[in-house]
């Protein structure tokens, strides 16, 4: 048994790829934007985040319920 075959080598490798790939591009275009851009950059981000996060989640109960049907009990 190998401890790194040549499918998760190139699956790294693909990954580290694209992500530095992303990230020079989120870079280059907070450089080409100035302030304005890194800043609705951001903004962007914590809004999607804020969205996500606080947002009604249907796989938790509404507020002042217990959650006890979740278990099964």
């Amino acid at each position: 048994m190998k401890v790194c075959d040549r499918q998760f080598t190139m699956s790294v490798l693909l990954f580290a790829m694209s992500a530095a790939v992303f990230l020079a591009g989120l870079y280059v275009l907070a450089r080409r934007t100035g302030l304005a851009g890194i800043v609705v950059l951001l903004g962007t981000a914590a809004a999607f985040l804020l969205w996500f996060y606080r947002g009604k989640r249907p796989d938790l109960p509404p507020e002042g319920h217990s959650a006890r049907w979740i278990s099964g009990d």
